[in-house]
């Protein structure tokens, strides 16, 4: 996973997950970037109508070095 930035490419080193759904408990965890396939595969068990929360983004920037990027997004399934 990677973030697109202009030009630069950013590669996802972790991210904060938070998944809140229409009935249940909240559930947070982290995502390692290193591991794309288990993101999918996290991700395509979220039920719909749930909200969920992205932040805590720490990617490689140009020079190798891990950065906290101070962005965060949310989305609502349907």
């Amino acid at each position: 996973m990677e973030v697109h930035i202009d030009d630069t490419v950013l590669p996802i080193r972790q991210v904060r997950l938070s998944i809140v759904p229409v009935q249940g408990e909240i559930v947070q965890l982290f995502l390692d970037g290193r591991y794309p396939e288990k993101w999918a595969d996290r991700l395509n068990k979220i039920a719909s109508k749930s909200s969920v929360y992205f932040d805590e983004i720490i990617v490689e920037d140009i020079t190798g070095q891990v950065k906290l990027l101070p962005l965060q997004f949310m989305f609502n399934l349907l």
